[in-house]
């Protein structure tokens, strides 16, 4: 019998007092095997310095790259779609994420 891996909450928002972390999204089984899939061909000399700020750019470019072809995508998407209906819906995304992440954040730079 295999056990299920546990991850965080794709959006994990709660208005309490004192929270505000909003989980990264981590889609990936957590014990994560070093950057996979592997870059072929390899990169030469391997990752240089051995332990490199961490091995390579961590589970390489792939999520990021989707993210950014995600984002484009919906860009294509929405120029077919009327925009007045999403606009409400990015501007109170982007004020939780400033107002519960940036801006806390910012603050504690302050406070050390």
């Amino acid at each position: 019998m295999v056990r299920a891996q546990y991850r965080p909450p794709l959006l994990f928002i709660s208005f309490d007092k004192n929270s505000f972390i909003i989980p990264y999204p981590y889609p990936y089984p957590y014990p994560y095997p070093y950057p996979y899939p592997y870059p072929y061909p390899y990169p030469y000399p391997y990752p240089y310095p051995y332990p490199y700020p961490y091995p390579y750019p961590y589970p390489y470019p792939y999520p990021y790259l989707l993210s950014i072809a995600l984002i484009l995508y919906s860009g294509l998407l929405l120029d077919y779609i009327d925009l007045s209906i999403y606009l409400s819906v990015y501007l109170s995304v982007y004020l939780v994420v400033l107002y519960r992440a940036v801006i806390p954040v910012l603050f504690s730079y302050l406070s050390v």
